[in-house]
């Protein structure tokens, strides 16, 4: 049985190597302990050879913005050892940890990122009808359809989706919609509702249904009433996927709705806080 000295140069060559590699699986399952998610910004970059990267969505853009969250500083140095060993510590790494070109608020080129699939959360590029970013958006949306080989294992590690509100399902938007419909392992998608003024009838009990009314949820209402028409037929590769659209509001952990369509009419369900299946985890 090979030494670890003879496959890493660590210089610890009493250890077998099936220990070594153990050792290296605590590491990795310490650094899993942290729960912390984060959320990123993909955007396309034509420098990169995946011609996508991502941005720390929770990092300021300010005058002086940090190039790392506290999460990323707390992953980077949990993983740091084990992802620099040898090409089987690396690939350890890799089943749990997705390593991403990354740029800063500022769009520097930054050391890159670690993804944890099963717990960060995604915004994809939206122009928001910006002539000047048509471009940008159709390259964006071109490297999701014919993603080089380099970015696949980015586009394999987006299980959730965060959307803008505004005009993201509306009719002129289809393609960036079937473009998000190609993500391999994509699970959930959310949206922010708006303000949320709760009704003494809320029901309590797991899938009550309504339809989506003003004094309950305003802004929601409005974005209903102009852009319910276009939504069934623009989120239909989505919902041909079985992937559902959550409504989250600030302020609360969970999602608080489902929004869906029944009879060409936009409509909501409630998911209650004990609801395990419908989880943003």
């Amino acid at each position: 049985m090979p030494s670890s000295q003879e496959s890493t140069g660590t210089g610890l060559g009493t250890v077998p190597y099936d220990v070594f590699l153990n050792i290296i699986d605590m590491f990795i399952k310490d650094a899993q302990r942290c729960l912390a998610s984060t959320s990123w910004m993909i955007q396309y970059n034509h420098d990169t050879p995946s011609r996508l990267v991502v941005v720390d969505h929770t990092l300021s853009n300010g005058e002086n913005p940090p190039s790392k969250s506290s999460v990323q500083l707390s992953r980077w140095f949990n993983i740091r050892v084990p992802s620099q060993i040898n090409q089987m510590t690396r690939a350890m790494v890799h089943r749990h940890f997705i390593r991403a070109s990354s740029l800063d608020p500022r769009g520097n080129r930054t050391v890159d990122a670690w993804v944890r699939p099963e717990k960060d959360y995604f915004v994809p590029f939206f122009g928001n009808h910006m002539h000047e970013l048509l471009n940008l958006e159709r390259h964006f949306q071109q490297a999701i359809f014919l993603p080089t080989p380099e970015a696949a294992p980015l586009l394999e590690a987006i299980q959730r989706v965060i959307v803008p509100q505004g005009c993201y399902f509306c009719h002129t938007n289809a393609r960036a919609l079937a473009a998000l419909a190609t993500l391999p392992n994509l699970r959930k998608i959310f949206m922010d509702v708006g303000h949320y003024f709760p009704q003494s009838e809320r029901a309590h009990f797991h899938h009550s249904t309504g339809p989506i009314k003003h004094e309950v949820f305003p802004e929601l209402s409005i974005w209903s009433i102009s852009h319910g028409h276009s939504f069934e037929k623009v989120y239909r590769p989505l919902k041909n996927r079985r992937i559902p659209l959550y409504g989250t509001v600030s302020g609360m952990e969970r999602p608080l709705v489902e929004i869906y369509t029944s009879k060409g009419q936009l409509r909501f369900k409630y998911i209650p806080s004990e609801c395990a299946c419908c989880s943003m985890d």
